[in-house]
């Protein structure tokens, strides 16, 4: 009984400090919870990556999808050959676009002909 009473003024004692706020050093400074903000909320520094992409003709060349350079938000597919790096436009975005304004359709994995 002694004990329970014990545990219960310890109780009493620490309510007021359960309300309030961490020290200054235990919360991270505004520069850090910006950062911290632009890691993990803003993907800022996600990494760019590659494709998909097929290639064509043995390993001559590959096609891969690329945003364009002319329509928001569209993408393009286009070729590129492996011994010279020469990028040529196969679909453009522009002709991805159903109605003038409207929005770009999107691409999904696809298998090209071998005759590209």
């Amino acid at each position: 009984m002694m004990r329970l009473r014990s545990i219960g003024v310890l109780l009493l004692a620490a309510a007021p400090l359960l309300g309030q706020q961490p020290p200054a050093a235990a919360r991270p400074p505004d520069a850090l919870s910006e950062q911290l903000d632009r890691i993990f909320t803003l993907n800022a520094f996600e990494a760019k990556t590659f494709g998909p992409f097929q290639w064509l003709d043995g390993g001559k060349a590959y096609t891969t999808v690329e945003p364009s350079a002319a329509v928001a938000d569209g993408k393009e597919i286009v070729r590129y050959d492996a011994s010279t790096g020469t990028r040529r436009v196969l679909v453009a975005a522009s002709s991805l676009v159903p109605a003038a304004g409207g929005k770009p359709l999107g691409l999904r994995t696809r298998t090209a002909p071998r005759d590209l």
